[in-house]
């Protein structure tokens, strides 16, 4: 992902210089994230615990590098005499099960995904603690062996900081996959729009 940023941020800023503007949409910008290793899969502890107490992926709290590219810089910011405006959005956050056979989420009923900013795991500070996607089986429906849970359209690079270290928490309600242990993934599909302005 990170080289399809790179690209991107060249041939915006070649079109800029060439006119006055220059705007770059992608709305299928994916990152997987594997819960497990060859080596340790599956790692997941499930045994139909509930998940409201213990954690429905190995840690409750995630980082995720988004790359270096300037279009993912906070705000607005300067590449040469090019003013770069960007967001990215999640689409949607898709849990899936990679292993065993029978495993599913099907007692899962809520699943919320929290940028945590200020280093406030636990939420202490409510605004350092923001919903970028969630799942409400009762309005979205029985999940099966993938939880798809809804972007609720903020933009996470504000929410990564300069770093561009996006620190995510997962809250969720009902009871693990029933194998004692299982893998899975996270995927965060992201729709980033950027625009160039040249004085």
């Amino acid at each position: 992902m990170r080289t399809a940023h790179l690209s991107k941020l060249s041939a915006l800023l070649a079109l800029t210089l060439a006119g006055c503007y220059a705007q770059v949409d992608d709305q299928s910008v994916s990152l997987i994230h594997d819960f497990c290793t060859p080596a340790t899969n599956p790692c997941i502890p499930g045994a139909s615990v509930d998940v409201s107490l213990a954690s429905l992926v190995p840690s409750q709290d995630l980082t995720v590098d988004l790359g270096s590219s300037d279009l993912l810089s906070t705000g607005t910011t300067k590449a040469g005499p090019i003013t770069l405006t960007s967001s990215l959005v999640v689409n949607k956050a898709v849990f899936s099960i990679l292993g065993p056979a029978g495993a599913d989420f099907s007692q899962v009923t809520f699943v919320e995904l929290l940028a945590v900013t200020n280093n406030d795991d636990a939420c202490t500070v409510a605004s350092d603690c923001t919903t970028i996607a969630n799942y409400d089986a009762t309005t979205d429906g029985p999940a099966g062996t993938t939880i798809v849970l809804k972007g609720t359209g903020v933009s996470v690079i504000g929410l990564a900081g300069n770093s561009h270290q996006l620190s995510l928490k997962v809250n969720a309600k009902g009871y693990a996959p029933a194998p004692t242990l299982w893998a899975g993934s996270l995927d965060l599909d992201m729709g980033l729009s950027a625009r160039g302005d040249y004085p």
